[in-house]
């Protein structure tokens, strides 16, 4: 799997599935893919499939300065929607109503990002000017006073917003059954690859792919859940706050054998 930075947060991804799949498998993963593309506009917009290759963009947003004073996190999502990958902007909308989504409040309270409300009454518009200076901040290191916040996924793959058949991180595993560790060992070596992500708290947001993520790297980051219990963002601020915890953060040294790990895993 190759990375293509296009802009500032937004990426490309790109993946010769013919080296994974067997004929019967890939053409089962076209089937499914060209299911997506019809019930998405976002998603056809986004993803390609042509000769075996798949292409789509996706997003990270991480700071564009040194690591100062301040403590670092990493926020790792499950995977992003479309919506938001169109946008350029993480968790964009609450679906496709324009309507603030609930995750901003979370971060705000969790002392992660500054609360932003604009004051245009179109909510489409409000929403656009809300997620420029989002961006804007966190990639200029401005989102908070106390941490250096950036954002990622762990699956880079697109899906549409809830209530889709392929939704979420589940639609992503659905759609790579045949192979899911292999994407997930490319995946986890994206993130710990970074320059951002030494040093820094690693949050991860969805159960299923903080399992696998701990299973490939042997790297326990620290997990709050993006709903139910221990999803408010005075918990998340708890989390964070505590000192002597059994969360691991890379050096060079274990990034770097971790790197090395996984090349090996998905060879």
């Amino acid at each position: 799997m190759d990375f293509f930075q296009i802009n500032s947060g937004n990426f490309i991804a790109e993946l010769n599935l013919k080296r994974l799949l067997d004929k019967e498998q890939l053409s089962e993963f076209s089937r499914q893919f060209n299911m997506i593309s019809t019930d998405d506009n976002n998603f056809n917009a986004l993803c390609s499939l042509k000769n075996g290759v798949l292409r789509y963009e996706s997003q990270t947003l991480l700071p564009l300065v040194g690591e100062g004073f301040k403590p670092k996190v990493l926020l790792v999502y499950g995977n992003p929607s479309t919506q938001s990958v169109r946008n350029s902007m993480f968790f964009f909308s609450k679906s496709n109503d324009h309507h603030r989504h609930f995750m901003w409040g979370k971060l705000a309270n969790a002392g992660l990002v500054y609360g932003l409300k604009s004051k245009m009454s179109n909510s489409l518009t409000a929403r656009q000017e809300e997620a420029n200076l989002r961006k804007l901040m966190i990639l200029s290191g401005t989102s908070s006073k106390k941490y250096l916040v950036g954002m990622t996924t762990f699956y880079s793959l697109p899906t549409p917003a809830s209530g889709h058949k392929y939704s979420g991180v589940a639609g992503v595993e659905k759609l790579f059954a045949p192979v899911v560790d292999k994407i997930a060992g490319m995946e986890a070596k994206r993130i710990l690859t970074y320059p951002f992500t030494e040093g820094a708290d690693i949050v991860f947001t969805q159960k299923s792919s903080y399992n696998k993520f701990c299973e490939l790297t042997g790297v326990k980051p620290l997990y709050w859940p993006a709903r139910g219990k221990g999803a408010g963002g005075k918990d998340l601020a708890a989390l964070l706050s505590k000192t002597g915890s059994s969360h691991q953060r890379p050096n060079a040294w274990s990034l770097q054998s971790i790197v090395d790990y996984l090349r090996n895993k998905i060879k």
